[in-house]
């Protein structure tokens, strides 16, 4: 069997098997007529023939030119494949996660999803994603200990995604989302300026703002929670090496706990009503979805790959499994 059939055969063994996904599994699975090593050789290719992203647009191309239209989204965001057991590598290491509020040991990957309705459905495709490599080890000045490092930050690697889903592969979107880990002065810049895109971010509320270009040319600032912002209100800010102004606005929300959670939101694009800003800022959420089904439907982390270029093909394929979920 060629390699990109053998490809496609491991791709369909993700999206039925409720096994650990091994070579050896799948081999019984097809009563021989495929060896381990077979699959082992094909997930070890040293080339970019078979799992390079141009490989992986080629394989997505057709969905995203079936589905696209001007109102779609790209929504950014990273989470992690945790490998507590795992060899440390330069894609297993240290990462800090958000949900744990701690590093945790595994494969961090940045994920760009286009989201759009087509046919009076929701259609979610991930479009471009990237591991996160650190393959310098340095000494910690605080700590004294090893630690791994990048050569690329994930901003940089959020803007090159962005750079080639816009620019190269000309996908229509009417914003860009993320959450406020992204919203970073050089990104926003990037996207408005460079891609002339509109974005729509979650905001830290520790950031420093002015209300009026006159304001910041003074450095009179505030911090955005003591703005006296109310929801319903869309005010208009300035931020310091950003260039153009903002649109601010604060939702209130009950947790299920019945605690009250606030979020404040920042969009690029002049003219929207606080209503039209939280109505669209959820469909962030959607790939938060797509992470849970990469982990729960396609064993992204269910590979008992220990070398790190398998371990990267094997996370290839499982997107691309993802894909023909939709």
């Amino acid at each position: 069997m060629d390699r990109p059939r053998l490809l496609d055969l491991y791709i369909d063994f993700l999206l039925s098997s409720t096994q650990q996904s091994s070579a050896t599994v799948l081999s019984e699975l097809v009563d021989g007529e495929v060896s381990h090593d077979q699959i082992t050789r094909m997930l070890d290719d040293p080339t970019d023939e078979l799992f390079g992203q141009k490989a992986y647009w080629k394989r997505i191309k057709p969905l995203i030119r079936e589905v696209q239209n001007d109102h779609g989204c790209l929504i950014m965001d990273d989470f992690i494949v945790e490998k507590p057991h795992s060899k440390e590598s330069e894609v297993v290491c240290y990462h800090h996660s958000h949900l744990h509020g701690r590093s945790v040991k595994g494969i961090n990957i940045v994920h760009l999803q286009y989201s759009v309705d087509h046919l009076e459905k929701e259609v979610h495709l991930p479009v471009g994603f990237e591991i996160v490599r650190k393959p310098q080890i340095v000494e910690d000045p605080k700590t004294g200990k090893s630690k791994r490092i990048g050569k690329r930050t994930k901003h940089e690697i959020f803007r090159d995604l962005l750079k080639t889903a816009v620019h190269l592969h000309h996908i229509p979107c009417s914003f860009i989302l993320a959450d406020s880990w992204y919203c970073a002065n050089e990104t926003m810049s990037f996207i408005k300026k460079k891609l002339k895109k509109d974005f729509l971010f979650g905001i830290k509320t520790n950031r420093n703002v002015a209300l009026s270009r006159a304001q910041l040319k003074r450095k009179e600032f505030v911090k955005l929670a003591d703005l006296p912002l109310e929801p319903g209100q869309v005010q208009q800010i300035w931020i310091k090496d950003v260039d153009f102004p903002l649109y601010l606005v604060k939702e209130i929300y009950i947790n299920k706990d019945q605690s009250k959670g606030i979020l404040y939101m920042v969009t690029s694009k002049q003219g929207l009503t606080y209503q039209q800003i939280i109505s669209t800022y959820p469909k962030r959420w959607r790939i938060e979805e797509a992470h849970k089904s990469l982990k729960n439907n396609v064993m992204i982390a269910k590979s008992p790959t220990r070398i790190p270029r398998t371990q990267v093909y094997h996370i290839f394929a499982s997107f691309c499994a993802r894909d023909q979920i939709e």
